[in-house]
């Protein structure tokens, strides 16, 4: 058990899949033991099999989401990680007002000189709040060229369940 970096408790992958290799029954007491420790209530004897079996065999590279007591566990870099599943899909019209009712929390603006949008392009074009969608692209700099957006979340290191989930700001359609 590990703290994370927003300070939740995660549990080492690896570590899991060795102990349920030498005693599958204490592996799911600690299964059963780190979802107490987030809250959750435990679940039934088959569907924490099913949990520690997901978790054990999955590739080290798969995208893994059991759903458990209205949140989701996931894996991300080796460590399972208890999270609040992906917001719906939403699309909201901003209009300048300093923060935006998201779904799942507020978006707040504020005004910069030399960075975030220009001003320019906020008058020339309906500015909406959405979701990820997938396949997008965005310039960094003026002069690079356009990278996929879930690249360069994936070089910030931020997990699959976050990038779903995070508020995109377009200027009619460009992001």
């Amino acid at each position: 058990i590990a703290a994370g970096d927003d300070g939740a408790s995660t549990l080492d992958r690896a570590l899991l899949a060795a102990l349920a290799g030498r005693s599958p029954p204490r592996a799911r007491n600690l299964l059963r033991w780190f979802l107490r420790g987030h809250g959750l209530p435990p679940p039934s004897t088959a569907r924490l099999a099913a949990m520690l079996d997901q978790f054990v065999r999955a590739a080290p590279d798969a995208r893994v989401r059991v759903p458990h007591a209205g949140i989701e566990l996931g894996i991300f870099r080796g460590r399972i990680v208890v999270h609040a599943s992906a917001v719906a899909a939403f699309a909201l019209a901003w209009s300048g007002e300093p923060a935006l009712a998201l779904p799942h929390g507020t978006l707040e603006f504020a005004p910069a000189r030399g960075e975030g949008i220009a001003t320019s392009a906020l008058g020339a074009a309906v500015v909406t709040v959405r979701r990820r969608e997938g396949g997008e692209r965005l310039r960094i700099a003026m002069e690079g060229s356009p990278r996929a957006l879930k690249r360069l979340l994936h070089d910030a290191g931020i997990a699959p369940w976050q990038r779903a989930s995070l508020p995109l700001v377009y200027c009619g359609d460009t992001l």
